[in-house]
């Protein structure tokens, strides 16, 4: 793993954090609180800022490895790619935890944290791989 594969995960990873606390800490929390299990989160007061903070830096850090890996190096590109990995993720995610657990109440709420997770991770991966391509010869 390179310089460039770390910082653009931790740019990817600050992006993340900051569109996590826009999607869901704004606009998507009463949404979600109607059709999510809110008994199971902390309050915000009672949040452990550091794990949530390494979270989503690793979250960066791993789109940023799976970019270079793919050699994706430009907004757009990156853009697509983490419209279709926030997809494919969160799918797989949501509905392992709607089966098993009482996260969502029902699947409404699955659905609005798949759109808004393929959005997210979409800007994650467009500024990481616009990330990968600074500096690189026109």
């Amino acid at each position: 793993m390179n310089t460039k594969t770390l910082l653009s995960g931790l740019v990817g990873g600050v992006a993340a954090f900051f569109l996590g606390w826009i999607i869901y800490g704004i606009i998507l929390m009463p949404i979600m609180a109607e059709h999510g299990n809110t008994s199971i989160m902390r309050p915000e007061a009672e949040m452990i800022w550091w794990a949530l903070i390494l979270g989503n830096l690793f979250y960066g850090l791993t789109i940023s490895l799976i970019w270079s890996w793919s050699g994706i190096n430009d907004f757009m590109s990156g853009l697509i790619k983490g419209a279709l990995f926030g997809l494919i993720v969160t799918i797989s995610w949501d509905l392992m935890l709607y089966s098993t657990s009482t996260w969502y109440k029902d699947i409404t709420g699955v659905v609005y944290d798949i759109l808004a997770s393929v959005v997210m991770t979409a800007i994650i991966g467009g500024v990481v791989g616009w990330m990968m391509g600074r500096g690189k010869n026109a």
